[in-house]
């Protein structure tokens, strides 16, 4: 997986061809994503970036998420997703397959939780909802280090709860603070 300095309209050409072995696997915000799959060619396509200045990052994960590497993993995960009893959600949850508010339809569907692995995440667009027609002010990001509060918008206030290479201890007390 690898980040790019990019829109998606700048990305999509570099795909053609490509999308049996890479994929977007997440639009952070409206200049940077993230693509997965072959590492040659999110080699190729990150060099083509970084040599018109652009940042680019290969991400230290353990499978190319997001991307046609997890299409055999589909079946499987939806087998499982099957056996598991679903209710109606309580409160409403913005989808990462749309970012846009989830059905109950799609919260009780086993394929949907499937196809989370499979699916771009659709971050961008999750936080434009929130904010522009939610109200949404405040976000606090839960996760090891600060990797999606860079990509929200000035208008919006992020909170990391933990921070590589600082006591976690401190850093969260301070988020709680």
């Amino acid at each position: 997986m690898t980040a790019i300095q990019a829109t998606e309209d700048e990305i999509r050409p570099h795909l053609d061809g490509h999308h049996h072995h890479v994929s977007i696997a997440a639009i952070n915000s409206p200049t940077n994503l993230v693509l997965s799959g072959d590492p040659h060619t999110l080699h190729t396509i990150a060099t083509h970036f970084e040599n018109q200045g652009r940042k680019t990052k290969t991400l230290n994960v353990s499978h190319a998420f997001h991307s046609p590497a997890m299409d055999s993993a589909l079946t499987q995960l939806t087998h499982t997703a099957t056996t598991l009893t679903y209710h109606p959600p309580r409160i409403p949850l913005i989808s990462n397959l749309t970012g846009h508010p989830a059905t109950t339809q799609q919260l009780t569907d086993p394929t949907y939780w499937a196809q989370q692995l499979r699916n771009t995440v659709q971050f961008a667009q999750a936080i434009t909802t929130l904010t522009h027609h939610h109200n949404v002010t405040t976000y606090l990001e839960l996760g090891p280090h600060p990797t999606l509060t860079p990509h929200t918008p000035d208008t919006t206030h992020t909170i990391p709860t933990l921070h590589n290479n600082r006591n976690e201890t401190h850093t969260l007390l301070t988020a709680l603070a």
